[in-house]
């Protein structure tokens, strides 16, 4: 066999065998970009989905406030409709389980402190109502705040 014929035949396989690795690195790239854009599409269809889903939670947080800042708008004015009224605890100095009482004349009509159907006026103990008040007050606050907590999240 000629040795320029058998140069001619390894240049060929070679120039073949690197073809087909040239196309193999080809396919493996083209494959690669496939991959990538299926990867950069679901990435886009997951960062809609967020985006929907803040908007959604972002509307219900917003509604939510919205209420709460009602309720307490609410609860202000129910307590400017209806004044606390005077409360008094009775002021027992025997610390007897009886309230210490006094007598009242007979033709003295039942009024603010005095016992419906009695002659006997307990003692004046301390103010209670603003303390009370007070107390609703944070109560109804807390309430407020607590369906805020339980409502306004999804």
């Amino acid at each position: 066999m000629n040795p320029i014929r058998v140069y001619v035949m390894l240049a060929g396989l070679a120039a073949l065998l690197g073809g087909l690795f040239a196309f193999a690195l080809h396919e493996r790239d083209v494959q690669h970009q496939k991959d990538m854009a299926k990867a950069q599409a679901a990435l886009n269809a997951a960062l809609l989905h967020n985006a929907e889903l803040e908007h959604q939670w972002a509307a219900k947080l917003k509604a939510a406030e919205d209420a709460h800042a009602k309720e307490l708008t609410d609860n202000a004015a129910a307590a400017a409709a209806h004044p606390m009224p005077s409360v008094r605890l009775c002021h027992n100095p025997s610390n007897s389980p009886l309230p210490s009482t006094t007598t009242a004349p007979a033709s003295v009509a039942a009024g603010p402190g005095s016992v419906p159907g009695g002659d006997a006026v307990p003692a004046a103990g301390p103010e209670l109502g603003p303390g009370l008040e007070l107390l609703s007050r944070s109560a109804d606050s807390v309430v407020a705040a607590c369906r805020v907590l339980v409502n306004g999240r999804p």
